[in-house]
């Protein structure tokens, strides 16, 4: 007989109830022997045989899931004995000695291979993101993500570190750039090789020769970049010779060209602007010269107007009164007030004291003072200026009165012979108003109307010209008229002279376009002096009117110069001398005169001829 079938099953419950509490190999193992120790007995019984045939004990698959359980049941164990628990850490060792921690911990686990290998990738990132192995911007992300509080603080030390470097870069590389660079060449240079041409140009002094330029330049209407004008004939020559230096060297790079007028530069902003740099930068540089170089212009004008009224002629005369001597400190000259003229002291005294506010004179005795060499200098400066200034009016004087009195008779009639170059040397068309405004100013002073002036054609002056021309031919030959014209032709001078005189009064030291547009306006009326002498109402007429009102019966010549003068007053009655047929009428009516009088002379009748 076989073994009873209902005794094994009890043992395989017991082994089965087992497994199910304890679900381990062992356990497992001991299900499977007591399965197949009932499948035996149920096999071996023919009652139970055939209900059993297709039963297999054998786990296969199961065994192979259960191992999975079983693994890890067991690194469980392992790791609950060895990993589990804050005392299992180990407290030396470092970083190295907790990542082999975790790696055991990782391998007594049991974990299948695709979590241990995931948690294995986490540990080697953490030991290649270690701050002594990982690069430093690792070492940074790793403090920002941890929430580090230095790590936030460096990066805006940094951020601010770098703007104030970006900041000093872009400033630093524009405060270094030259606005001569803005200035378009054909020819390719560099910022230092733009500023090198023109500081060459400034030395020895760039301080004071760069405020010298700069104030010798006119605001002008901007013209392709041209903003400012130099007018080197409005400058004295000494002047003159240092603007023409950074004249030349601008006109290099394309910073200065011609303008249309004689003497006049055009110059583009950024040299002003240069200039200006310049100054600035010298004036941080040595402070001390600066200040001294201003100290001298300010000398230079006390000495100005110390010499007021008549600039030149004192200026000239304080300088005949120096007396060299050996150098003692910087005095090289002694005035003696004794020794000069009364007139003189006066002028000479305002200079002595004006030279002793800024220590260029000492006391050497009563009436005797030593004279500093920048005194002598200043003085020269500013004689070598006022000649300048005035050395084209006073051609322009002379040739006037010896045009008036008949010795330039020829030369006045080549300057008279062509009007049109009347309006070649005026100022500019910019300038035209100025123009218009220095000549209408000094037509008042001979009480005569500016309109008729502006208003004349340029046949008319030719005509007018022509007429002049005609009225010197016929006083040349009635002697009593000419002495009365040119009288009248002298005081009416002279009140043009003092009328620019008072025009350049009221001008600022500056004001140098001005000044130079009154010049003209001069000259222009010098050259055409004769023919405005003639206009209607003016001097000539009325000195006719008046020596027919009262003539003087003791001159030689009366008759005659009453006949023609009576004649002429009729004339210029009715002739209103504004078109070139006027004028033409009136050259007509000299030259009858003329004629008349050449024949009625000999004849003696020529009050009956002219009537």
């Amino acid at each position: 007989h076989g073994v009873d079938p209902a005794r094994v099953r009890a043992a395989f419950e017991r082994a089965r109830v087992e497994f199910r509490q304890r679900p381990d190999a062992e356990h497992l193992a001991s299900l499977h022997q007591h399965c197949a120790q009932l499948y035996d007995a149920m096999i071996s019984t023919d009652a139970t045989k055939e209900r059993v045939r297709n039963i297999d004990c054998d786990p296969k698959q199961a065994v192979e899931a259960a191992a999975v359980v079983f693994a890890l049941n067991t690194g469980l164990t392992a790791y609950q004995a060895n990993c589990a628990g804050g005392d299992k850490l180990p407290t030396v060792g470092g970083v190295d000695g907790l990542l082999g921690f975790g790696r055991r911990c990782l391998q007594d686990s049991g974990l299948p291979s695709a979590d241990s290998n995931t948690l294995g990738e986490r540990l080697s990132s953490i030991d290649l993101n270690r701050d002594d192995k990982a690069h430093n911007f690792v070492v940074s992300l790793n403090a920002f993500q941890d929430g580090n509080s230095l790590a936030y603080l460096a990066l805006a030390i940094a951020i601010g570190i770098d703007s104030l470097i970006f900041m000093t870069g872009l400033f630093g590389a524009n405060a270094v750039r030259s606005p001569l660079t803005d200035v378009p060449s054909p020819k390719a240079r560099n910022s230092q090789q733009l500023n090198a041409m023109i500081e060459t140009a400034l030395l020895p002094d760039a301080f004071r020769k760069a405020r010298i330029v700069a104030q010798s330049m006119h605001p002008i209407d901007n013209v392709d970049g041209y903003s400012n004008e130099v007018l080197l004939e409005s400058l004295d020559p000494e002047t003159a010779v240092q603007v023409r230096d950074v004249l030349n060297a601008g006109a290099i790079i394309g910073a200065v060209r011609k303008g249309d007028r004689a003497g006049q530069y055009l110059v583009r902003s950024e040299l002003l602007e240069f200039l200006n740099t310049v100054i600035k930068r010298e004036l941080g540089r040595d402070p001390d010269k600066a200040q001294q170089g201003m100290a001298m212009d300010q000398f230079e004008d006390q000495v100005v107007v110390a010499l007021l009224p008549d600039v030149a002629q004192n200026c000239a005369a304080v300088m005949c009164a120096l007396i060299p001597m050996d150098e003692s400190k910087g005095f090289t000259a002694h005035l003696d007030l004794e020794d000069i003229d009364d007139d003189i002291r006066p002028v000479a005294l305002n200079v002595l004291n004006a030279g002793a506010t800024f220590s260029k004179v000492q006391r050497r005795s009563t009436d005797s003072y030593y004279v500093h060499k920048d005194l002598y200098r200043t003085l020269a400066r500013i004689r070598a200026r006022e000649v300048g200034r005035v050395s084209g009016r006073s051609q322009l004087i002379d040739m006037r009165r010896e045009a008036s009195g008949g010795v330039l008779r020829e030369a006045g009639r080549a300057q008279l012979a062509d009007h049109t170059q009347r309006t070649v040397a005026v100022a500019a068309p910019t300038d035209e108003d100025e123009r218009r405004r220095a000549i209408s100013a000094l037509l008042r002073s001979l009480n005569l109307d500016a309109n008729v002036y502006f208003g004349m054609s340029d046949q008319a002056w030719e005509a007018g010209q022509a007429a002049a021309n005609a009225l010197e031919d016929l006083w040349g030959s009635v002697g009593g008229l000419r002495r009365e014209l040119e009288d009248t032709s002298r005081d009416y001078g002279d009140r043009v002279e003092h009328a620019v005189i008072e025009e350049e009064r009221a001008l600022e030291d500056d004001d140098g376009t001005k000044r130079q547009i009154l010049n003209k306006a001069y000259q222009e009326l010098g050259k055409t002096w004769l023919v405005v002498m003639l206009f209607k109402g003016g001097p000539f007429e009325r000195a006719i009117h008046e020596l027919l009102d009262e003539p003087d019966l003791d001159r030689g010549e009366d008759d005659q110069m009453l006949a023609v003068s009576d004649r002429l007053a009729k004339e210029f009655e009715i002739n209103p001398r504004l078109t070139a047929a006027d004028w033409m009428q009136l050259e007509r009516l000299l030259t009858q005169l003329k004629g008349a009088s050449a024949q009625q002379m000999a004849e003696g009748d020529i009050r009956r001829t002219l009537n």
